[in-house]
């Protein structure tokens, strides 16, 4: 029985359910899973356990977390949960997640974008994230930060209320306005307008914006004049 917050309690069938407090795996876990008996690496922070022994027969079952990572954080929780739902999303489609892993990984370490599984705009972004030194601040004028509403030190010892009140449509909006779109080109065309050799191709109808090698010399004037830092200068390799 479970009772939601202000809800009445709620019944449901489970073929099991396990606990994980203290940054321990429950010990209602088959031995077999905690002594990585039969189990698979698939992604990031998730394996898969092969339905061996007691569990033969069994649907497979990817595990996450505490069980499989090195660092028992809340955030690498997360981060398993994610990866374990990109893996059995994949399995369910019939793709083989080794070589779908490659293609939506951000950063150097290990992060999942299920954006970019979904084709979303974040698959347009190199995979290098950006950093603020990176960015061309001229391109960008000073915004203020938007502070959510809180409850005054007098009034805290009332009630059990969150001290941070809820913050307004109007605010939000106006505080995600604030952001770079690190790393994501906007079509503000200014690698197109800097270049020297005219080798920037645009692609109105797609939105698009391409380098013709015939003609670029690798000046980098428009990486340097990128706001965003979308674009990356490279050598080719001879």
């Amino acid at each position: 029985r479970v009772a939601p917050s202000g809800h009445p309690p709620v019944e449901m069938e489970v073929a099991g359910v396990y606990t994980a407090i203290g940054a321990n795996f429950s010990s209602g876990i088959p031995k077999g899973i905690s002594d990585s008996f039969g189990v698979q690496a698939v992604g990031p922070r998730v394996k898969r356990l092969t339905p061996n022994g007691s569990w033969g027969g069994r649907p497979p079952v990817f595990l996450g977390g505490d069980l499989v990572n090195d660092q028992r954080t809340v955030v690498d929780a997360i981060a398993s949960g994610k990866a374990g739902a990109v893996a059995i999303d994949t399995g369910f489609r019939g793709l083989n997640p080794g070589k779908i892993w490659p293609s939506i990984l951000v950063g150097g370490n290990g992060a999942v974008s299920v954006n970019c599984l979904d084709g979303g705009d974040r698959s347009r972004r190199q995979g290098h994230v950006v950093r603020y030194k990176e960015l061309n601040t001229s391109y960008f004028f000073y915004q203020k930060r938007e502070n959510p509403p809180s409850i005054t030190f007098e009034n805290r010892g009332a009630d059990f209320h969150e001290v941070r009140m809820r913050v307004s449509g109007a605010m939000a909006a106006r505080e995600a306005t604030r952001c770079f779109r690190c790393g994501l080109c906007d079509q503000c065309d200014n690698c197109y307008l800097f270049c020297p050799d005219v080798s920037v191709r645009r692609d109105l109808n797609a939105g698009s914006r391409e380098i013709d090698y015939d003609y670029c010399k690798g000046c980098g004037v428009c990486v340097a004049e990128c706001p965003r830092n979308a674009m990356v200068l490279e050598e080719m390799p001879r």
